[in-house]
């Protein structure tokens, strides 16, 4: 650093480079008092002063008036990578942004992004390609973006990704090449009607948010309106929203001839027609040449912001550290939030991980995605045409998988779900399935692996165990409420409650894997030692009433029936050879019922005072409410917390309330499988934590009041076997609604 860009002594010990190692360490500048009194001899002090720390309120806002209330640190963060160099397609070289963060502030981080000088522009990566690549990926820099998007910005990026990355992002391994979508509608945005869809033809999906506009349904294809529309220039004699006439548009300037929209290219009150469209949503966001995604937006009325509508005044501050480099305010982790309503809205979901390339519209800016690359308007990111990799930016978790990895292997059924059902909201409960439908197909297009309403065949009884928490920003968790469509065998749509054994059956935060790859591995591998060596054998009920087997491990088959035989059964194993006289290999229609023969007992769940809580590390209680599992003696046989329950009836603080003044309600329990392994009730008395020890992986259920076999799931947890037997269990055969 020159005198020309002069340097405290407190900023001169830190590494703005943005190459080299990470840090795990944050240095300390000093208190906002100690940066005020060196703005006059740092050009760092001054930059986080003027952005961070003056105005009304300050971005760091402080919770005293008192400046030295405010403590700031800086720390060097992975960013992503770039290729090492122009002949090097597989060697990448760490780039890192500088975050900038404040003790007692309502905002976690500032980022700062690398920057060359004289800074890029946005416009010079399509109007100067040979000055551009000066500055291009392999040295990386910030650019300035200006007011108004051109389109010769996604325009670039289709072409740089269809030539760059080639099969990678053309002809992804999640799909076949004989799979496309059939019996589909397109618009046609030059005729502006709505056509038959030619087989293999290219287009363009839109993904958006409705809303409660006023224009439904009078802008939907109904079976009244179908016809009209598929005349020519039948689109231009009705109201069309914002945001679908400016897709039309932007398809019209990116060249294409076809758009799909949901409510426009499907007949919304054909029930048949419908289904089957839902039912291939995979192939038809798969095999779109491209996904714009307006995620700015609180309805279809909104438009596309920055290309066709309102004009953003973009804040781009810098501060220069040397004569060829510098630092630029960025959005890089703010962009993206939560509240957003297209980042709540349950199709969205597979909308964005089914589409091999999407334009994310946001409010800031446009980004785009594939499976190779993330790029976005304010850093160069793009390679040159001679690079196959180009920067991978690390993602915010929010959005989803890695780009990078495979993104339907069974490994990321876990990571699916737990975003789906965080934040995801329907307007009709009963679609959350089909929303997730076009994920399960892929996964069972890769792994082979088959599901039954959300949860993998293999290693079912696993799959069962899946634990919730109370979702972030709401006080319960709850189930889900409506109907399931289903189309029958002979084509006929009917309905059916979702499951409360599925997690696609409740609104819950998922705490547990769904899918346990170990676990599944282990199910096959004969010298296993600690796995599970029994388990419930679960059956599908069809609408006659007949049962059909759910598929498990060859391995754990023979485990099974070896379990079966005398000398190795548990005392609390019976036997259930007459299910076999109701097993049919016929084909019905699946009532989301399942059936086993199992052990069941009836236990105290009494809810402990808070004073007795158990505590974590550092004193703090434990979240939610303490429950002791009692047998029928009164000995305590385990202990599960509220956050391990959902209730199908009363939400989550009544059913804590209600638990506390009665000190104790009976609860019916069954077990789901066996294993060897750890007890996680170290505290429970005469347990032995040093050697392993048979443990039993239990469901609690709430009996449905008829007095019937018919129950619904409350929530999971494990007990030492030696407890379980001294409840008195019964071998039953229980169904699971």
């Amino acid at each position: 650093m020159g005198e020309e860009y002069p340097l405290c002594e407190a900023c001169k010990g830190f590494d703005y480079s943005p190459f080299g190692q990470s840090s795990d360490s944050s240095p300390h500048l000093g208190t906002a008092a100690d940066i005020l009194e060196r703005i006059g001899d740092c050009v760092f002090c001054r930059f986080l002063y003027t952005n961070f720390l003056s105005g009304s309120p300050p971005f760091f806002g402080q919770e005293s008036p008192y400046p030295d209330a405010v403590k700031v640190f800086v720390r060097r963060e992975c960013m992503g990578w770039i290729p090492s160099s122009e002949d090097s397609k597989d060697t990448h070289t760490a780039v890192h942004m500088v975050s900038v963060s404040a003790t007692k502030s309502s905002v976690a981080s500032a980022n700062l992004v690398p920057c060359l000088i004289p800074i890029p522009s946005v416009r010079g990566y399509w109007s100067s390609p040979s000055i551009y690549l000066e500055y291009g990926a392999r040295s990386f820099s910030s650019r300035l973006i200006e007011s108004k998007v051109s389109i010769q910005l996604p325009q670039k990026w289709l072409s740089l990704c269809r030539e760059v990355h080639g099969d990678s992002c053309e002809n992804p391994s999640w799909i076949r090449p004989d799979e496309h979508p059939i019996d589909m509608r397109l618009i046609d945005v030059q005729k502006m009607c709505v056509v038959k869809a030619q087989p293999e033809c290219r287009y363009i999906c839109l993904s958006y948010v409705w809303g409660t506009s006023s224009l439904q349904p009078k802008t939907q294809a109904m079976q009244k309106t179908i016809y009209d529309l598929e005349l020519p220039f039948g689109l231009e004699r009705i109201d069309l929203p914002r945001t679908i006439s400016d897709a039309i548009r932007f398809t019209q300037d990116m060249g294409e001839l076809y758009l799909w929209v949901d409510c426009l290219c499907i007949v919304q009150d054909d029930e048949r027609e419908k289904k089957l469209q839902i039912n291939q949503m995979d192939l038809v966001y798969a095999r779109s040449l491209l996904t714009i995604a307006v995620v700015a937006g609180e309805d279809c009325n909104a438009g596309i912001p920055h290309l066709y509508r309102e004009i953003r005044k973009p804040q781009q501050d810098f501060v220069q550290l040397s004569s060829d480099r510098g630092l630029m305010t960025s959005e890089h982790d703010g962009w993206y939030k939560k509240d957003e309503r297209w980042a709540t809205r349950g199709w969205t979901y597979q909308e964005l991980h089914l589409s091999r390339r999407v334009l994310m519209v946001f409010k800031e800016m446009l980004h785009w995605r594939c499976k190779c690359n993330y790029w976005n308007e304010r850093e160069c990111l793009e390679p040159s045409q001679s690079v196959s990799k180009a920067c991978i930016n690390k993602l915010p978790m929010s959005l989803g998988i890695s780009f990078v990895r495979s993104r339907f292997d069974t490994d990321s059924l876990n990571i699916h779900t737990a975003h789906f059902n965080e934040d995801r909201e329907f307007k009709c409960d009963g679609d959350a399935l089909d929303a997730f439908r076009g994920i399960l197909k892929r996964m069972e297009q890769v792994s082979g692996t088959r599901f039954h309403w959300a949860l993998p065949r293999r290693y079912f009884h696993g799959s069962l165990l899946w634990g919730n928490r109370p979702r972030k920003g709401r006080r319960a968790n709850r189930p889900r409420k409506g109907l399931c469509v289903l189309v029958s065998r002979n084509g006929d749509i009917y309905t059916t409650q979702l499951p409360s054994w599925s997690w696609i059956g409740w609104y819950t935060q998922l705490n547990g894997a769904v899918y346990d790859a170990e676990g599944a591995q282990k199910s096959i591998d004969e010298s296993a030692s600690y796995n599970t060596d029994w388990a419930a054998e679960w059956f599908c009920i069809n609408t006659a009433g007949k049962l059909s087997k759910l598929e498990q491990s060859p391995w754990h088959e023979r485990q099974r029936y070896r379990m079966l035989e005398k000398i190795h059964r548990p005392v609390w194993v019976g036997n259930s050879q007459e299910t076999d006289s109701m097993v049919t290999t016929a084909a019905g229609n699946d009532t989301g019922r399942i059936t086993a023969w199992t052990s069941y007992a009836r236990c105290r769940i009494r809810a402990r005072s808070f004073d007795d809580r158990t505590r974590r590390k550092g004193g703090e209680p434990r979240d939610g409410f303490e429950y002791d599992v009692l047998s029928s003696g009164e000995q305590i046989i385990g202990r599960l917390y509220s956050v391990d329950l959902v209730s199908p009836a009363e939400e989550y603080d009544k059913v804590r309330i209600a638990e506390e003044r009665d000190n104790g309600r009976l609860r019916d329990l069954i077990v789901i499988s066996r294993q060897k392994g750890w007890s996680p009730y170290a505290h429970v008395k005469d347990h032995v934590r040093a050697m392993p020890i048979p443990v039993l992986n239990l469901m609690m259920i709430q009996v449905a009041p008829d007095g019937s076999e018919v129950a619904s799931r409350l929530g999971v947890f494990q007990v030492p076997e030696k407890f379980w037997i001294n409840c008195s269990p019964e071998w039953r055969r229980m169904t699971l609604q």
